[in-house]
């Protein structure tokens, strides 16, 4: 079968997901996304359009280029990536009536998450416009069975679940000998109001007397390191894979602190790497955070809440707790990923 994949941005988490995709021998995938995002892509199959920054100019080129790539592939099934992605439906449409071909939509996080930061227009007009167009969308991708709930309710049931898949799996699973006596909590992830980060800053004196170190940075600018105050906190910046396994297997346990998050893949990958997760309350987190492998605090009671939580995980045994991650971490692989998506899309076709 012949996949179309359709972003309007390839960073991060789609670019990773695509990644996944896209190493399928099953099918035959082609990627339609910006241009200057093509070096996040590891598939030459690949339709580029032009445009720096967000805008009506860049967007008419994005449809005009998704509408000639549609033209061009003669997909069997088109994928939607990310929830702008969703505004081409209209001008696909007359194609899709002729040609037959089916729509996924996955929009890897839901706009209108009430525990999601922003302003209720904006999160409301995206929310109107998926129910406007959800019925022309075949299949619904969500990330978690928190965001399927939401999903649900505007795609009139047609959403299916499907975890991320994990690509940051460690190659060895042992500790490094340079720092195995120096014991750390670690947190992985941008330093932006959703990750929580600024609240596991100011509470951490409360919390541990331990060293917590922070990989990561904003997206724009660079964080600003005199915010830091206490000498327990040690900023490491961004990281790159490798570095982020070392530094996996080395920590006693992996903090999220987040005010909101659709499915947490880095949860997944210091599982994969035997670490627990100490997760907030917040989101999917609950869902992929169990009591084998990590623990759940509440984030509006957070100092006290967090101590206890690093209490349950210091009090079990590290041998079953590594064991379990990394069981648990197994049916996140890439291969079941695809397999899942596969099938998905072999039924949609049987259904033409």
């Amino acid at each position: 079968m012949r996949i179309l994949h359709i972003a309007e941005t390839l960073k991060g988490g789609v670019a990773s997901v695509i990644n996944v995709i896209t190493s399928d021998n099953l099918s035959e995938n082609i990627i339609c996304g910006p241009a200057e995002h093509k070096s996040y892509i590891e598939s030459d199959n690949f339709i580029g359009f032009k445009g720096s920054s967000r805008g009506m100019f860049r967007t008419m080129v994005f449809i005009i280029t998704v509408i000639k790539a549609v033209f061009k592939v003669k997909p069997d099934i088109v994928h939607l990536h990310s929830s702008i992605s969703i505004l081409v439906i209209p001008f696909i449409l007359p194609l899709k009536l002729t040609r037959n071909f089916k729509i996924v939509y996955q929009p890897h996080g839901v706009f209108y998450d009430p525990q999601k930061s922003g302003k209720n227009v904006i999160k409301n007009t995206i929310k109107l416009i998926e129910l406007l167009l959800g019925k022309f969308v075949d299949k619904v991708i969500a990330i978690s069975f928190y965001e399927s709930n939401f999903l649900n309710k505007v795609f009139n049931n047609k959403t299916t679940v499907l975890y991320n898949p994990c690509t940051n799996m460690p190659t060895k699973l042992c500790k490094n000998s340079h720092l195995i006596n120096d014991r750390y909590y670690l947190f992985i992830g941008r330093l932006d109001e959703q990750k929580g980060y600024d609240l596991l800053i100011e509470n951490w004196s409360k919390v541990s007397d331990t060293i917590l170190n922070i990989v990561g940075d904003t997206v724009i600018g660079s964080f600003d390191k005199s915010k830091i105050t206490n000498e327990k906190i040690k900023f490491l910046g961004w990281q790159n894979k490798k570095e982020i396994s070392e530094l996996l297997l080395d920590a006693e346990a992996l903090i999220m602190p987040s005010r909101w998050e659709g499915f947490g893949l880095v949860a997944i990958e210091a599982m994969a790497h035997g670490v627990p997760v100490i997760a907030s309350n917040r989101g999917a987190l609950p869902e992929i955070v169990t009591s084998t492998t990590g623990a759940i605090f509440d984030l509006d009671n957070f100092s006290a809440s967090l101590k206890g939580a690093l209490s349950i995980i210091e009090k079990k045994d590290n041998t079953d707790l590594r064991s379990s991650c990394i069981n648990y971490s197994k049916k996140f692989n890439s291969a079941n990923y695809i397999n899942e998506l596969h099938n998905l899309y072999s039924k949609l076709l049987k259904d033409k």
